[in-house]
């Protein structure tokens, strides 16, 4: 389902990570800066707390890309959210809902957690926002 949004068309995505912290926040600003629109969101599977900001490693480099994930905060994904969106993009958690993994609108996208990276994470969240950027591009030309 397409909506049109200005000059562009977009449909309704939800992308889903583990925390809501990291992946999933910088897949929904790429993907509403990118359509002009605001027909993406995002959501946890384990967000610890609710309510949470993005880690501030991830705001350093989403800036670099001149973009701001500094409003995004962390909520709980719901059957409701699988239900309202048109396309449901997953990233890899144990912990991900099967109701997640089970509804056909369900994408996953291999991108690791770089919450889990053996350093300070710096340079694998800057590998996960580059592969993300890429992946959304992507999904917008399909």
């Amino acid at each position: 389902r397409l909506v049109k949004t200005g000059a562009n068309y977009s449909m309704k995505v939800l992308f889903v990570c583990e925390g809501n912290t990291m992946r999933s926040p910088m897949a929904e600003v790429f993907y509403n800066s990118l359509t002009h629109s605001n027909d993406a969101m995002s959501a946890g599977a384990a967000p610890v707390p609710i309510g949470g900001a993005p880690f501030p490693e991830v705001i350093a480099a989403m800036s670099e890309k001149d973009l701001s994930v500094s409003d995004c905060r962390s909520k709980l994904v719901t059957p409701k959210m699988i239900d309202n969106a048109d396309v449901v993009i997953a990233f890899p958690t144990p912990c991900m809902p099967k109701y997640v993994l089970a509804s056909p609108k369900t994408r996953l996208w291999g991108v690791t957690d770089p919450y889990y990276a053996p350093t300070d994470g710096t340079d694998y969240i800057r590998l996960a926002r580059d592969t993300i950027e890429k992946r959304v591009l992507e999904l917008i030309k399909e």
